[in-house]
């Protein structure tokens, strides 16, 4: 085993079943043991999380984006947006950088105590249709970030290790496990423990990152947090 990281990509871009798939990612990280390239406790939870990328790609359909930690990442893919809107909302170039502006302003948050109404609004604008200006003196046409009548219509993406510059911390990033996207926006964010580790402590990473010093502005596009 001359790269576990590298490995493991390799094993999840194949086309395996769950089971298939959990099988072959646990025989590589036993051998990087065997090795002393890993421990033990982080072969268990290298194995769960990607029992789940293995479950939403595979039985749920969900692109993946990879592994991500080596690059700064934002709650907001304006390109797989950007797909999203003219192929499925048939706007315009102008009118699609119209919707993203506004999407980046509502979501833009800086501190923990602007996060709440930071959220608010942007649950808002994936709730309700955006208005978007269509030529003077006609109606603004009525523009959907998510389709929710027609789900399939959405593009579903899956990241991990989302590496997330923090706000000036005591880290210079953080980088929650699992990451969910539609349409280009995160909404929702998945840390996963061994079962040895006690569930709080995933949800005090969750707390933790919302933290003024940390990635608060990451989830100000969330939805749903896991742990």
């Amino acid at each position: 085993v001359k790269d576990v990281d590298s490995l493991r990509d390799e094993i999840i871009i194949q086309d395996c079943f769950v089971d298939s798939a959990s099988a072959l990612i646990q025989e590589v990280y036993d051998k990087a043991i065997q090795k002393g390239q890993i421990a033990i406790s982080d072969r268990i939870e290298r194995v769960v999380q990607n029992r789940v990328i293995a479950l939403l790609r595979e039985r749920l359909g969900y692109g993946y984006w990879g592994n991500l930690k080596d690059q700064d990442n934002s709650n907001i893919n304006a390109a797989v947006l950007e797909e999203f809107l003219a192929n499925q909302q048939k706007l315009t170039k102008a009118q699609i950088s119209g919707v993203i502006a506004k999407l980046k302003q509502a979501a833009h948050c800086t501190s923990k105590t602007a996060l709440y109404n930071a959220n608010k609004e942007v649950y808002r604008m994936l709730r309700f249709p955006v208005p978007v200006p269509t030529e003077p003196g006609k109606p603004m046409k009525q523009a959907w970030l998510v389709d929710w009548k027609n789900p399939l219509n959405n593009i579903f993406s899956i990241a991990e290790e989302v590496s997330v510059p923090t706000a000036g911390g005591e880290v210079s990033h953080r980088r929650p496990d699992v990451c969910l996207y539609v349409n280009g926006i995160l909404f929702a964010v998945i840390e996963l423990k061994k079962a040895t580790v006690s569930i709080e402590e995933g949800v005090r990473q969750n707390w933790r990152n919302q933290q003024e010093s940390e990635i608060p502005g990451f989830f100000s596009t969330a939805q749903l947090l896991v742990s």
